[in-house]
């Protein structure tokens, strides 16, 4: 019961999740989440199929958010492509907490609080 329990929770926060969501003001960069588990981030959303920053995937584990990313920025070398978050969703923020993340390009969330844009 409990492993099921465990995969509701995930269930609902991925569908939180997923979307598109903006770094705190002054700053611009857009994350977005994809059902299928694929995250992209650039500096603008009009940018995010045309300039990403980097593209990977994404996955949940409680409210434990994994990134790996595969190109672009934190994908060189390889042991800057994972991070790790805890996070606190609502329909309209996604707040950031820094587990392990070698990347200081991605790092940099750690604290933050992202709106949900769509």
């Amino acid at each position: 019961m409990r492993r099921e329990q465990h995969r509701s929770v995930d269930a609902s926060l991925a569908a939180l999740i997923v979307g598109k969501w903006q770094e705190p003001a002054p700053y611009t960069a857009v994350l977005r989440f994809d059902a299928s588990g694929t995250v992209t981030v650039a500096n603008f959303e009009a940018e995010l199929d045309t300039k990403p920053l980097a593209s990977g995937t994404w996955a949940l584990t409680g409210s434990q958010l994994t990134f790996v990313n595969t190109s672009g920025v934190c994908s060189t070398p390889v042991s800057n492509q994972t991070g790790v978050y805890d996070i606190v969703v609502t329909a309209t923020t996604l707040s950031f907490s820094m587990q392990n993340d070698p990347c200081p390009q991605r790092n940099v969330i750690d604290g933050e609080t992202w709106k949900k844009l769509q």
